[in-house]
């Protein structure tokens, strides 16, 4: 599926450059994939999240509520 290329590839850019979280929403499955610590031009934990709170490693004060983004 042409989604989930362009999610891989964009997920192994954003490792190679060391960028230490990226976020995708997925809009379909109201959940947010969370792709965290690069290693090696990977991200070693991809986590998907339909409820609760993320927070962002950059921003630890801030909480993210899953639920007020697809409600």
């Amino acid at each position: 599926m042409l989604p989930d290329l362009i999610l891989e590839l964009k997920a192994a850019i954003y490792a190679s450059a060391e960028i230490q979280e990226y976020w995708v929403l997925n809009l379909s499955a109201k959940q947010i994939i969370v792709f965290r610590y690069p290693q090696n031009g990977e991200y070693a934990t991809e986590q998907k999240i339909e409820a609760g709170t993320v927070i962002p490693l950059a921003f630890p004060d801030i909480r993210v509520s899953v639920e007020r983004l697809f409600g």
